[in-house]
């Protein structure tokens, strides 16, 4: 079994199964790679919660319910 990994995006805190971020991205599978099993802090990411969620989602079921999805998430941008 994956070991749990505590994300802390923009305030909202999020917890996944390692496998599920690394499997599914280039920049998680670099950030959990080494001795992150050890490790008890949790990820910050200085992003929008909401948009993570449904990004979340899709990584855990490979699907997008295009009802979940409404313009703020589609058209969010970081400044």
């Amino acid at each position: 079994m994956s070991s749990p990994v505590t994300l802390n995006v923009g305030g909202t805190k999020f917890i996944t199964s390692a496998s599920t971020l690394t499997n599914n991205s280039a920049y998680f599978d670099s950030l959990l790679s080494g001795n992150w099993a050890d490790s008890q802090n949790e990820i910050f990411l200085d992003r929008n919660p909401i948009a993570f969620a449904k990004l979340l989602d899709y990584m855990r079921d490979n699907i997008i319910k295009v009802e979940d999805i409404d313009t703020h998430v589609l058209t969010w941008q970081s400044f």
